[in-house]
């Protein structure tokens, strides 16, 4: 980790094959915010549009490149102008290892003097450069700065927007910004931040994370500038602040509306864990019964699918789907080229309301991108123009196969899903 770079043009194809040496694991690769355009075999969700790759199986993804920014690929980037720096990672840590736990606070310190060092970025007075910033965390929302610099947000998730200038950018879950900075300080060694905001769960984490901008020029030695003055809070950026460049306005007229709501209620065996409902019931899915599997084959969805899955027959324009919170038919809605991302914090006791265009058959899901809300359940499954999903899928075989090997691959080891599936 992180894994090699994909750059692509738009109107590329893209081709990644998966090989699965693991000895003990599934796998499988997700392309993160990628419009998988007639191409739903090859978004990558266990459960929905694949079985899991068995050890020592591979697959491969193939996708067509339509869209400008920045992304990853479950565990690293994706694509790639002064000097563009490529993606600065932001993660939350929780993966303590048994040895380092036992040297820390069994034996009380580090078996060496080796110490470990901050990623350095080098800027030359003068110049600006361009970062991607992308949160690819589990659990943990980020307040991202450069101690002095002010830098200017152009595009969020794969939309270009109306260039907007900042001090601390607000980064959620699974979003993406594309930043350019300008190295018009004093030459000296700034740090740059990314605060976790532990205010949005009741988790203490690492609070401030730093890496280190070096101006050319400037001596090396200990930092000793302090970050930028805020309140914490768990906050998306400003709505009026992501105006996308092309302009387009949400039709007027509702073909369907949908209204889901969240509960969350105790596990009746264990009152400290939780699960996470949708209408009364939990999401769960079956690793080797894939739902677009079973549309190809059978032009059926699973017979468990229950009020979690949602079917859309490809024929309105919008479609607005309405969540949490106090909303009433009454509510104002601003339908004039809003925000247009793929990833957006719903706050608490709060609502959202999004709209979509019914232009692409398949199977797709629509989640909560905490990793642990997924893992208990808030997820769901929309299945676009179920009739005409059987002739976007290329290659069938591709499913049946992966899906032939992960069932003797299961059968042999007795595996089971041990949580929603996703």
């Amino acid at each position: 980790m992180p894994g090699p770079l994909i750059e692509a043009n738009w109107g590329d194809t893209v081709k990644v094959t998966v090989i699965n040496e693991l000895e003990n694991n599934e796998t499988f690769i997700h392309f993160h915010g990628i419009r998988q355009n007639y191409t739903n075999q090859h978004d990558g969700v266990p459960s929905i549009t694949q079985c899991p790759i068995a050890p020592n199986e591979s697959q491969t993804y193939t996708w067509v490149a339509s869209q400008y920014g920045s992304s990853w690929y479950l565990t690293t980037s994706l694509f790639k102008h002064g000097k563009d720096y490529g993606m600065v990672f932001l993660q939350d840590w929780d993966h303590d290892t048994v040895d380092s736990i036992l040297i820390a606070r069994i034996l009380g310190g580090n078996i060496t003097d080796a110490v470990g060092e901050h990623t350095v970025f080098d800027y030359v007075p003068g110049k600006r450069y361009l970062l991607r910033v992308i949160n690819v965390a589990i659990q943990s929302t980020f307040k991202f700065f450069i101690g002095g610099h002010k830098f200017k947000v152009i595009s969020t998730d794969f939309s270009p927007i109306v260039p907007y200038d900042g001090e601390i950018l607000n980064v959620n879950i699974g979003q993406r910004y594309n930043l350019i900075i300008e190295a018009d300080q004093p030459i000296n060694n700034y740090w740059m931040r990314s605060d976790n905001q532990n205010v949005c769960a009741n988790i203490t984490q690492a609070l401030d994370t730093k890496a280190i901008v070096h101006y050319e020029g400037a001596p090396t030695g200990p930092l000793t500038t302090s970050g930028n003055t805020y309140t914490g809070a768990c906050v998306d950026e400003p709505m009026a602040s992501l105006v996308p460049i092309l302009q387009l306005n949400v039709g007027s007229e509702i073909d369907l509306e949908i209204n889901k709501n969240i509960t969350i209620a105790p596990n009746g065996d264990n009152p400290n864990l939780f699960r996470w409902y949708l209408s009364g019931t939990i999401f769960k899915s079956q690793w080797g019964d894939p739902t677009l599997y079973n549309i190809v084959a059978n032009g059926t969805v699973p017979d468990d699918s229950g009020d979690l899955l949602i079917e859309i027959s490809n024929e309105g324009e919008w479609v607005y789907m309405i969540g949490l919170g106090e909303y009433t038919s009454g509510t104002p809605l601003n339908l004039v080229n809003r925000p247009r991302r793929d990833t957006a914090l719903m706050d608490g006791l709060g609502y959202l309301v999004i709209a979509f265009i019914t232009d692409n058959p398949g199977v797709w899901l629509m989640h909560c991108h905490v990793g642990w809300h997924t893992s208990m359940g808030l997820a769901l499954q929309i299945v676009e123009a179920m009739d005409q999903i059987p002739q976007t899928v290329d290659d069938p075989e591709i499913i049946s196969d992966t899906c032939r090997a992960w069932d003797e691959y299961a059968s042999n080891r007795g595996l089971i899903v041990p949580d929603s599936g996703v």
